[in-house]
C-alpha cells in the first residue's frame, strides 16, 4: 500500500510511527487521516485532467464523493471539500448532503448533487425540493414509478434527471444482473414518458460497477455497452451530455495499479469511441466510495491472549471484536491487511487472530494458507494492525451503540496536517461499563413498561 511503509523495524503508516502511537495511547484505537481523503481525490482528478489534455478530449471529468462509504462527518466534510459533486443513495443520505450544501456555501462553487438507488416517495420528494430551492441536483432515475412521481410534479424550471441501466456486472457479482436500473423494456418506456414535455431534462447515463474486484477487460465490455447506450439515447435527447460510472474506479493493495495509465486509457476509449460515432465528447462522472475512503482508516489493537488448541497455530487474541472491526470481510469477502506493528525481528509463527467474544466465527487468517503468520510473542506486548478499514466498517455495525459481546469501541483520533504539521485530535473515547449500560437501555423506569 502507498501508504505504508516499514523501516528499522518500524511500522509507518502515513508517516506515523504505529508503534510509538500505540505505545504512548493504547488500544483499541482508530485514527482516521483526513490529509489521505484530500490525496486520493486531488490525485485522481489530476489523473484525468492530465489525461484530458493530451488526448484532447472535449468533455470535463467530474469527481464524484460516494457518501456511503463513509458517513463521519469530519470525512464527509473533506470530501466535500475536494470533490466536484456528492453521489447520494438513500432519503436521509440527502437530507445530510443537503446540511452541508446549506452549512458550507461558501465551498459550493459550482458543485451539486447526484441522486442514486431506489427511491423512496420521501428521497424523490426531497429531490424536488432541493431542485426547486436553486441547487443543482442529478436525479438518476431508478424505476418507472419515481418517473411518473416527477412528471406529475410542477417546475419553475426543468430538473436534470439521468438513467440507471440495468446491465450485466460481468465481475464482482458475477455475471448477473442486479436489481437496480432500468430494464430494456423499461427504458423503451421511459423515453416515450420523456418525449414532448418540458419538465425534466435528460442529461446523464448511468451505469454501475463494481470497483475492488477490477478486471481490465470486462470493465471495458461495458464501457462499450453504456457507450452505445448513450449514442443511442442521444439521438432523441439532445441535452445529454453526461457518461456517470458509479463504483468503477479499481482499488488495490499491492499498489502497483497506475491510475495514471488506467485514466488516460479510459479517456482515449471513451473519445475514440465518440469520435467513430461523430458526436460531442460527454463529461465524464466517477462516483467514488471505496477509493476515497479506505485507505484513511487504521486499526490498531493489542494482543491480550495467547492460546494453543490447535497443534498447527497459536490462536492471538485481540482487545476487540473483528466481526465489529471488519465487517465489510465478513458480509462481501473485502479482503482486509494485517500486519504486526512490533516485534519484527522475532521468528514469524503460524497464528490465527481472533476477537476477545465467544463466537467460533470471530477470527481471521489467510484463507488460502489456513494461517497468518505473527512475530512469536517473548516478553513485550504485541500490537497488531488492520489497514484499510475506512470504508463501510462503521456504516454496518452499530458503531456507536450495543456493539458484538459488548465489547468497547475503539477510541478514535482524528489526524490532519495544519501548516505542515501533523495533528491528533481525540474526538471519541472508549465507553466505559455504565455508558454501555445505558446503550442497552439498563434503565429501571424502563423495565417497569413490561411488568
Amino acid at each position: 500500500m502507498k501508504y505504508l511503509q516499514t523501516k528499522d523495524n518500524k511500522v509507518f503508516y502515513n508517516g506515523v510511527d504505529l508503534t510509538a502511537f500505540t505505545e504512548k495511547n493504547g488500544t483499541p484505537t482508530k485514527i482516521v487521516f483526513l490529509d489521505i481523503v484530500e490525496n486520493q481525490i486531488t490525485f485522481l482528478k489530476n489523473c484525468f485532467d492530465k489525461a484530458i489534455e493530451k488526448t484532447k478530449y472535449n468533455g470535463k471529468f467530474f469527481y464524484l464523493n460516494a457518501n456511503k462509504a463513509n458517513y463521519a462527518s469530519e470525512i464527509v466534510y473533506t470530501a466535500f471539500k475536494y470533490s466536484d459533486a456528492i453521489e447520494t443513495s438513500s432519503y436521509y443520505d440527502l437530507e445530510l448532503s443537503y446540511e452541508f450544501f446549506k452549512t458550507f456555501k461558501s465551498e459550493v462553487k459550482n458543485k451539486f448533487l447526484v441522486c442514486n438507488g431506489f427511491k423512496t416517495a420521501e428521497y424523490v420528494q426531497k429531490i424536488y425540493d432541493i431542485h426547486t430551492e436553486g441547487t443543482k441536483i442529478i436525479d438518476i432515475i431508478d424505476d418507472l414509478n419515481e418517473l411518473d412521481y416527477l412528471l406529475g410534479k410542477e417546475y419553475n424550471y426543468p430538473l436534470e434527471i439521468g438513467f440507471r441501466i440495468n446491465i450485466e456486472g460481468l465481475y464482482g457479482h458475477k455475471a448477473e444482473r442486479d436489481r437496480f436500473g432500468l430494464s430494456e423494456k423499461d427504458l423503451k418506456v421511459a423515453v416515450s414518458k420523456l418525449k414532448n414535455q418540458s419538465k425534466l431534462k435528460l442529461t446523464t447515463v448511468h451505469f454501475h460497477q463494481r470497483g475492488f474486484e477490477y478486471e481490465d477487460e470486462k470493465f471495458y465490455i461495458n464501457i462499450n455497452k453504456i457507450a452505445n447506450y448513450y449514442i443511442a439515447l442521444k439521438k432523441d435527447f439532445k441535452s445529454i451530455q453526461n457518461l456517470d460510472i458509479g463504483g468503477g474506479t479499481p482499488w488495490f493493495y499491492d499498489d502497483k495499479f497506475n491510475y495514471e495509465k488506467w485514466a488516460n486509457n479510459l479517456i482515449l476509449c471513451l473519445k475514440n469511441f465518440f469520435d467513430e460515432k461523430g458526436v460531442l465528447h460527454p463529461n465524464l462522472f466517477i462516483e467514488n466510495g471505496k477509493y476515497t475512503t479506505k485507505d484513511c482508516i487504521v486499526n490498531l489493537y493489542s494482543v491480550v491472549g495467547v492460546k494453543n488448541t490447535d497443534k498447527n497455530f497459536l490462536w492471538y487474541i485481540l482487545d476487540t471484536s473483528l466481526m465489529m472491526a471488519i465487517p465489510e470481510h465478513y458480509m462481501c469477502g473485502e479482503p482486509m491487511k494485517f500486519l504486526a506493528l512490533n516485534n519484527l525481528e522475532n521468528k514469524k509463527i503460524k497464528t490465527k487472530v481472533c476477537g476477545i467474544t465467544c463466537d467460533c466465527d470471530d477470527i481471521f487468517f489467510d484463507q488460502e494458507k489456513g494461517y497468518i503468520l505473527m512475530p512469536k510473542i517473548t516478553d513485550k506486548k504485541q500490537f497488531i494492525g488492520i489497514v484499510g478499514t475506512g470504508s463501510y466498517q462503521d456504516s454496518l455495525t452499530a458503531n456507536a451503540q450495543v456493539r458484538h459481546c459488548l465489547v468497547p469501541n475503539e477510541q478514535k483520533f482524528v489526524s490532519f496536517l495544519k501548516n505542515g504539521e501533523r495533528k491528533f485530535v481525540l474526538v471519541k473515547n472508549t465507553k466505559s461499563p455504565n455508558e454501555v449500560l445505558k446503550d442497552v437501555d439498563f434503565d429501571k423506569k424502563y423495565f417497569k413498561l413490561f411488568n
